[in-house]
Parts: C-alpha cells; sequence; structure tokens
C-alpha cells in the first residue's frame, strides 16, 4: 500500500511518574526505516523549556546524524494516516478485491517448493541410510550418524515451513482484515484514539513524499525508494 504524502499511527497515554506527567507513544516501533533497518522514534523539541512540536525520527540519528532519513512531522503524519483510514474505510469493496488478488498471487508458492524440496532430500538420505546401516565399521558408524543428524535438521526446518503456511483462502484472509477495518469508528478525533495497528502491521517512511502501510500481518522487505 504506497501513498505518495504521509502517514502513520499513533497512540499514547499519560502516566503519573514521580510527579510529572510523561507521554508514551505506542506507535513507536511501528515504523520502519528503510536505510539502516532501525526503528522511528518520537522527539520533542523544546522552546525556552517549553515543548513545541513533536517529529518522527529514525533511531539511528537519536543523538548524531548517522543515517541518511528525514525527520517527519508527528501531526502531519497522524492527518495523512487518519485520511488514509477514511479513504479505505470508503472503498471497502475495491479494497476487499483487492486484497484477494493479492493474496491470490501464490505468495505461498516459494514456501510450498522448498516444503517439496525437503521431503525429496529426507527421503534420498532415508534411502542412503537404509543403504549404509547395515556396516558397522568405524566408517560407516560415523556416515549413518552425519545422515541420521542430517535427516534430523531437514525434518526441523521442513516441520517449521509447515507451521508457517497459512490454512487459509485468499477470501478469508481479505475477510479479516476488511472485517477490522469496518470495527474501526467511521468518526474520531484523533488516530492515537482508536486501534490502528488492527489493520497496518508497519509504516515505511521512505522520504517526506513517500510513505508505505503494509496491511494485515506482512512486513514490508526492500521496498521501492522511489
Amino acid at each position: 500500500f504506497r501513498v505518495s504524502g504521509e502517514k502513520y499511527n499513533v497512540h499514547s497515554y499519560a502516566r503519573q511518574n514521580m510527579g510529572q506527567v510523561r507521554i508514551r507513544y505506542e506507535f513507536v516501533g511501528w515504523i520502519l526505516c528503510p536505510y539502516c533497518g532501525r526503528n522511528y522514534i518520537v522527539k520533542t523539541n523544546h522552546y525556552n523549556g517549553q515543548p513545541t512540536h513533536k517529529h518522527l525520527m529514525c533511531y539511528s540519528n537519536h543523538q548524531y546524524k548517522l543515517c541518511k532519513s528525514d525527520n517527519y512531522p508527528l501531526d502531519v503524519f497522524k492527518q495523512i494516516l487518519t485520511k488514509q483510514i477514511k479513504i479505505l474505510k470508503s472503498n471497502i469493496s475495491s479494497l476487499n478485491e483487492l486484497l484477494i488478488e493479492k493474496f491470490s498471487k501464490d505468495e505461498q508458492e516459494p514456501i510450498i517448493e522448498k516444503i517439496k524440496a525437503l521431503y525429496s532430500q529426507i527421503e534420498s538420505l532415508r534411502i542412503k541410510y537404509n543403504d549404509i546401516k547395515d556396516y558397522h565399521d568405524d566408517y560407516f558408524a560415523s556416515l549413518q550418524r552425519e545422515t541420521l543428524n542430517k535427516i534430523g535438521e531437514l525434518t526441523k526446518e521442513r516441520t517449521e515451513l509447515q507451521n508457517s503456511v497459512s490454512p487459509k483462502t485468499p477470501s478469508e484472509k481479505a475477510k479479516e482484515i476488511i472485517n477490522k477495518l469496518k470495527a474501526l469508528p467511521d468518526d474520531f478525533d484523533d488516530v492515537e484514539n482508536i486501534d490502528f495497528k488492527s489493520v497496518f502491521s508497519r509504516a515505511v517512511i521512505v522520504d517526506k513524499g513517500l510513505i508505505y502501510f503494509v496491511i494485515g500481518d506482512g512486513e514490508l522487505t526492500n521496498p521501492p525508494l522511489r
């Protein structure tokens, strides 16, 4: 989900701590920097000892400028996220079709192919083991242990991959996201007071003109920077 402009996801709460009220933003750690891989934090500027405005900053730059990423005004980010949520809510049908199309584009096919390849490797190793299991000298004993260990490693890898494959159909996955979007209120004063993270799992700030939002529970790896 690409946005030309800006957006972000916010939630905050205040707590009393030793006589001072501190604000904690629950969206910290939700925005990713595509240049260094660190998360964004919230930085507050002060003038004459008083807070003026807040902006989002890549953590790599919190003391020195080490990352090429730019700071991003928090209030602008919140406005854009608000606008994007309302756009999505007003285009539920189109979004649902888009999600189904995306989920149908065999995003799990590479995993399934890897599982098939592991099955083949494990079967070949089992045949190899059966051919050498009745030999009892030191060489074959070592080869038997090595073969069994390799079978165990590949079996573990195959099981982990099998557990990562979603049993849900593209329509079911799309419906789950749509229902979470519908559950968000149609009208709200401040985006930090709604559960936007139920719809967006991540935001990636490329620059002041380009931000990505990840819909669902996925990650965005190597996003285009133009």
